[in-house]
């Protein structure tokens, strides 16, 4: 996936991708994680960028959306398209508050919940299992930790058996206690165990 420009709308086919600030001296925070069906555009501020954040693919969406704007038809498609837009800056608030009031167990739970809710969502989830492609370094710029904090963090998150890894995925344990963490049962519309 290549960088996208600030008139590039693109829609994840697979993978994650990433809408960044970077900073003068290349420090980013990953503001929003895109899966596989978010559609994405650079953020309309400086430094702001969409890049892959594992191996990812996305098609070129503008053509499409253009298109259905114009058709009588497809009216209910570019309400769907709206509605994600609105979900989309909901998600924004999300991650402002995960980085701004929770510590880091907290910060990675609801992140982790998030995730999960999304790919449940998508049907990329059977409620328990999503794929966990990402590296520490992603979910640090995600989370605004330190590797190091992170790795400490989803293994204190492994301790207490609220969620296991292996074979590029995470398995949930414990919903409960994930949403507890997390937050979730506010942020998320209610996490339940399955």
């Amino acid at each position: 996936m290549q960088r996208a420009g600030p008139d590039d709308v693109r829609l994840v086919t697979s993978g994650w991708a990433g809408i960044s600030r970077v900073l003068a001296d290349g420090r980013r925070q990953i503001l929003h994680v895109a899966i596989a069906g978010d559609i994405v555009n650079a953020p309309p501020i400086p430094d702001g960028e969409v890049s892959a954040l594992t191996t990812a693919r996305t098609i070129n969406a503008a053509p499409l959306l253009e298109w259905l704007r114009n058709q009588p038809a497809a009216s209910a498609v570019v309400r769907a398209w709206m509605m994600s837009q609105a979900e989309h800056q909901r998600l924004l608030y999300e991650q402002i508050a995960r980085l701004g009031a929770m510590t880091a167990y907290e910060r990675a739970a609801s992140f982790i919940a998030e995730l999960l809710m999304r790919h449940q969502r998508a049907g990329l989830s059977d409620g328990r299992r999503i794929p966990w492609p990402a590296t520490q370094e992603v979910i640090a710029d995600v989370l605004g930790l330190s590797m190091v904090h992170v790795n400490r963090v989803l293994q204190q998150l492994r301790r207490d058996r609220v969620i296991e890894t292996r074979s590029g995925q995470l398995v949930v344990c414990d919903a409960e206690q994930l949403a507890a963490a997390g937050f979730a049962t506010a942020m998320c519309g209610g996490l339940t165990a399955p």
